[in-house]
């Protein structure tokens, strides 16, 4: 379980991280120890409106990473919602950054090429590449 501080924030180096809501699982494997910066966003950081569950942020050498992570029950359009109104609001959106939004769900109603279609969509529009899963995702950290 983690802590998380005042801030809503914690910095973990375990070579496993998991964060985790109501049956779906967001895993890091972080086999490198690499410092990774949490923050819980729904109900902390952001405690009214609209928020993705959680963030995180670690660099490899001189490549920064950003990670969006939205674990939801079934409804894609509401998480989609989620993720982009957390990152115009805490992410960094520069040009170096390697921005990741995480959909882990309990089920999915949608199909592979409507799932394909919003993938490009967020990459072209926001560069950000977003993956959908469903109830576990396992992340290795570079």
């Amino acid at each position: 379980m983690i802590e998380f501080d005042d801030n809503c924030w914690a910095v973990r180096r375990d070579k496993v991280i998991l964060v985790q809501e109501r049956g779906k699982q967001f895993l890091f494997d972080n086999s490198n120890a690499r410092a990774v910066e949490l923050t819980k966003v729904d109900g902390c950081k952001i405690k009214e409106g609209i928020r993705c569950d959680f963030m995180a942020r670690f660099e490899t050498g001189t490549q920064p990473f950003e990670y969006f992570i939205e674990l939801k029950g079934q409804n894609i359009t509401h998480a989609l919602e989620q993720l982009l109104f957390t990152w115009l609001k805490l992410g960094f959106r520069g040009k170096h950054i390697n921005t990741q939004a995480f959909i882990v769900l309990s089920r999915s109603k949608n199909s592979a090429t409507k799932n394909r279609k919003i993938k490009k969509e967020w990459r072209d529009k926001y560069k950000i590449e977003l993956i959908i899963t469903n109830r576990r995702h396992t992340e290795s950290i570079p």
